[in-house]
Parts: structure tokens; C-alpha cells; sequence
């Protein structure tokens, strides 16, 4: 009789730490869904207010600005590169 307390006993107290540890982590569940809550509801009024704006592209802004380059003309003495020599091991 005594070993069937001790074995009920042990499962009790098995399943009494299951229910903490769940308990637990719904706890910490309910937290972070509380925190996220809140960070949506701040997020959308923010999205609310924002609004849309045309923006034109001319003068004096320029989206890309162009560059001549003559690529037939040879560079100049002196500011071509010169080759490296290659290292052998």
C-alpha cells in the first residue's frame, strides 16, 4: 500500500510540474501577444497617417545625370595603367 502512494505520489507530482511549465509558457505567451498588440496598434495609427506626394523630376534635381565620354580618344601620356607583374609562386 505504501509503494502504490509513493508511485501515485511521483506521477502527481510529475504531472503537477507539467502543468507549471505549460502554465508558464502561456504565460509568456499571453506577453508577447500583448507587446505585439501593442506594436501593431502603434504601427497602424502611424501607416494612417501617413499620405501619398508627387514628386517631379526636373530642374534643379536630376534623377541621373548624363556624362560625355568620348571613348575614342586615347588617354592621356602618363595616365595610362600599368600592368602588374604577376607573382609565381
Amino acid at each position: 500500500m505504501k509503494t502504490e502512494l509513493d508511485e501515485k505520489m511521483a506521477e502527481l507530482n510529475e504531472t503537477r510540474a507539467v502543468e507549471i511549465e505549460m502554465r508558464n509558457k502561456l504565460e509568456e505567451g499571453q506577453k508577447s501577444l500583448n507587446e505585439f498588440e501593442k506594436k501593431q496598434a502603434f504601427f497602424h495609427d502611424k501607416l494612417g497617417k501617413l499620405s501619398y506626394q508627387n514628386v517631379t523630376y526636373g530642374l534643379p534635381f536630376r534623377s541621373c545625370p548624363t556624362q560625355q565620354t568620348n571613348s575614342n580618344k586615347r588617354p592621356r601620356r602618363g595616365t595610362r595603367r600599368r600592368r602588374r607583374p604577376t607573382l609565381v609562386l
